[in-house]
């Protein structure tokens, strides 16, 4: 389990220090056909993230990653988990962007990731900020 958390230490390092000029480090600590999975994408190779985190950069440039947790899961000898907030250092709006989430992250033999699916909460996250859709959303949710 050493190993595992080594992975998923550094995993979480080179995630926190990803910028628009610094996303080509994926390719350090991921495997070719990485699965990548967030609430908007689902894709099946490195350079596909790569795309996804150099779009989140072009259009939230101060957008900042903290891990605030990491482990392992205790039947697994290869997936861990990172917990982070998301936000947004240079928010063009008064109400800054933050979101909170878990990764579980599995790693291969040669300790690059082969798996990266992202967990949080869209609704509550994201689509409540919409003037239109947050409304209807926290309706909807006061009814369930």
């Amino acid at each position: 389990m050493n190993d595992l958390l080594n992975h998923l230490k550094h995993y979480g390092d080179v995630m926190e220090t990803l910028r628009g000029d610094t996303v080509d480090h994926l390719t350090e600590i991921t495997a070719e056909d990485i699965e990548f999975k967030d609430p908007f994408n689902h894709h099946q190779t490195r350079g596909e993230m790569i795309q996804i985190f150099k779009r989140m950069f072009e259009k939230l440039p101060g957008i900042r990653l903290e891990v605030t947790d990491f482990g392992f899961l205790t039947r697994s000898e290869n997936t861990g988990f990172l917990t982070w907030i998301m936000y947004d250092t240079a928010p063009k709006s008064s109400k800054p962007l933050t979101f909170e989430g878990t990764s579980l992250v599995t790693f291969n033999e040669d300790g690059l990731a082969i798996s990266h699916i992202d967990h949080w909460d869209a609704a509550s996250q994201f689509y409540e900020r919409f003037p239109v859709v947050g409304p209807l959303i926290r309706l909807i949710k006061k009814c369930v």
